[in-house]
């Protein structure tokens, strides 16, 4: 089991290693020019043979340094372990130049520079070193030391550097030491850390002879993982260095890269890093150069860094495959034409939201480049500017959209049993497939001749509101999605997916056929929405129509026993509220009509008159064809 040991350090006093004078290294790697800019790889061990990847690594022609965004490696490290072993060596020195390009988001990563590690469980950015004998690299601006002890635990020892951090773009010496149980860093020939305590056996033994020396990167390193810069030189040395003698080497190799640059005259190159705007799915020409206002005698040509990832690059030769590339400029010049194209024609950039305003992750595509001066006579390189990224932006067209959806109607076999039910069917594999990522919406008509439509469900992404063009619109959003015979709204092309995916009809009648009609438009002009009423920077070229028709079959009542049970509250409640009055007219018209029948036959009807009470009342008989009295 592995221990882990994380030290945080501080500077301290200087304190001299060793007194042995400066050896030669075990292994030093060192990376000069080759033809046409191309890395080239030079190694003082050759039994440790060439780098793989090296042809991925880009030169820097004026200081032979390297950058690489893929992982550069060598053989076993099994001849270095024998040479330590030989050698009887009393320490291990390990020196590194570099110039960072210096990175610091809010949580950052472990990049390494130098690893040592046998497999592909290698450093990675938690705190620990796995099958990692020796890490170097960066967090951020802050060096980071990781190497494997000798003590009972095989410790794993982090060294994090926080008093001396790195600056962009510093030509920069890093020197560790492992001497006699200490471990010391310089940077640029100065002591960080003297002293940090370690048990590492310097004869390299316990390392694993299968290791390998990786370097920029590790074997699965993601792009945020991956050391940005360049480097210039990577030396191992079996014997330490007193101080002092860390100090005067950094100062004549710093003299070297200096002397590089003695007896040129000024150069004064910027590269122009303009914006362009393509269109999609189109071929577009786009313009790379700059200034040049160095002296006359040279020549300037563009040096293509990176090429684009989503689109290919033409230039007058024809397509350019690999990075490194170099181009004349002619000399009245300042730009050259390319010919840029996406690979795929579904490829766009600006917008970069959908109309809800989801991100759409399409950052503008990239091609970085830079100015390189040469002699006219000899045509070596005296310098070039600082490399720039031209971003290439992909403008949106509007591209028409397909739907794929039933020829007929799903009709579920469980209907409505009931005498006040309705018939019932949904659309069968709605799918409108748009290429343009949502960022418009369409205009979606729906009918039926013989029932409604509705989808509550979704109700919300659709829009019924009106219409806001500022002429005079000859269409309107109308409808209720709870519930409509037809209906016109607008809406993504993902949502009228779900909408139509959901979308329920209701018929008026059973047994009677159907016909559900589905008109979809996108675009601008016509039928579709005007150009005033996009605001997503889109370009549209006319309106794209589609016309689909469902049919829906007859759908019969399901033939069930009545039961009361399926007659509901309110259905009771509307035939008594019916019925209840015209019984009691019924009642009323029988009881006139028995009375008028009794008068018929003779029947009279006693009057109470006279002038005394002794008198017997008097009877009369009316006609009943004749005027009643008054």
């Amino acid at each position: 089991m592995k221990l882990l040991l994380l030290i945080t350090v501080c500077s301290s006093n200087v304190r001299l290693l060793s007194a042995t004078s400066r050896g030669m290294p075990v292994i030093e790697y060192s990376f000069p020019c080759g033809a046409n800019g191309k890395a080239d790889i030079k190694s003082s061990n050759l039994t440790l043979g060439n780098l793989q990847g090296i042809e991925m690594a880009h030169c820097n022609p004026l200081d032979n340094g390297i950058s690489s965004k893929t992982m550069l490696e060598s053989t076993s490290i099994a001849p270095m372990r024998r040479a330590f072993l030989q050698s009887n060596a009393t320490g291990l020195a390990l020196e590194l130049w570099i110039k960072p390009k210096i990175q610091k988001p809010p949580t950052p990563s472990f990049r390494p520079i130098v690893t040592i590690a046998s497999d592909q469980h290698q450093v990675d950015d938690i705190f620990e070193c796995h099958l990692t004998d020796l890490a170097i690299g960066l967090r951020g601006d802050l060096l980071e030391f990781r190497y494997v002890d000798n003590d009972p635990y095989q410790s794993c020892r982090i060294l994090l550097v926080r008093d001396r951090p790195l600056y962009n773009d510093e030509t920069t010496q890093i020197v560790m030491t492992l001497h006699e149980s200490k471990t010391s860093v310089y940077v640029n020939g100065e002591p960080i850390i003297t002293g940090a305590p370690n048990s590492f056996m310097t004869n390299l033994t316990m390392w694993n002879k299968d290791s390998t020396i990786r370097l920029l990167a590790n074997r699965e390193s993601m792009p945020t993982d991956i050391y940005s810069g360049a480097l210039y030189q990577v030396s191992i040395y079996d014997k330490v260095d007193a101080a002092a003698r860390i100090q005067l080497a950094y100062q004549e190799k710093l003299q070297g890269f200096a002397d590089g640059l003695v007896n040129r005259g000024p150069l004064r190159l910027v590269a122009s890093a303009a914006s362009a705007t393509v269109l999609q799915g189109q071929s577009s020409t786009v313009q790379l150069g700059g200034f040049n206002q160095s002296m006359p005698e040279y020549e300037v040509w563009i040096e293509i860094l990176v090429l684009p990832q989503h689109g290919i690059l033409l230039g007058e030769k024809g397509l350019i495959r690999d990075p490194g590339i170099r181009l004349p400029l002619q000399t009245s010049s300042l730009e050259m034409s390319f010919f840029y194209r996406p690979r795929s024609d579904n490829f766009f950039t600006s917008p970069s939201t959908s109309f809800s305003g989801k991100e759409l992750d399409s950052s503008p595509d990239v091609v970085e480049f830079r100015l390189v001066a040469t002699g006219n006579n000899d045509g070596a390189v005296l310098g070039w500017s600082e490399p720039v990224q031209k971003n290439i932006d992909v403008q949106h067209v509007n591209r028409p959209p397909t739907l794929e959806i039933a020829t007929t109607a799903l009709v579920p076999p469980e209907q409505s049993s009931s005498a006040w039910g309705y018939p019932t069917a949904y659309l069968d594999g709605a799918q409108l497939e748009d290429p343009d990522e949502n960022v418009d919406r369409v205009r979606v008509d729906l009918w039926a001749k013989n029932g409604s439509l509705s989808f509550p469900d979704y109700s919300t992404l659709a829009d019924f509101s009106p219409r806001k063009s500022r002429g005079h619109p000859i269409w309107q959003c109308h409808g209720d999605p709870s519930g409509s015979r037809n209906m016109t709204f607008l809406a993504e092309p993902d949502s009228v997916t779900q909408i139509l995916s959901s979308l329920r009809y209701e018929g008026f009648f059973w047994d009677q056929q159907d016909v559900i009609v589905v008109r979809i438009y996108d675009g601008s002009g016509g039928d579709c929405l005007d150009e005033d009423e996009h605001t997503r920077g889109t370009i549209h070229d006319g309106c794209y129509e589609i016309i689909a028709k469902v049919q829906v079959p007859p759908i019969f009542m399901r033939k069930n026993e009545f039961k009361l049970k399926d007659i509901s509250f309110v259905q009771i409640s509307f035939w008594l509220m019916l019925f209840v009055p015209i019984l009691a007219v019924l009642f009323v018209l029988q009881r006139l009509l028995s009375c008028i029948n009794l008068c018929r036959k003779g029947g009279g009807v006693g009057v109470e008159g006279g002038i005394g009470g002794d008198e017997s009342p008097e009877y009369y008989e009316w006609d009943t064809e004749a005027e009643m009295p008054r």
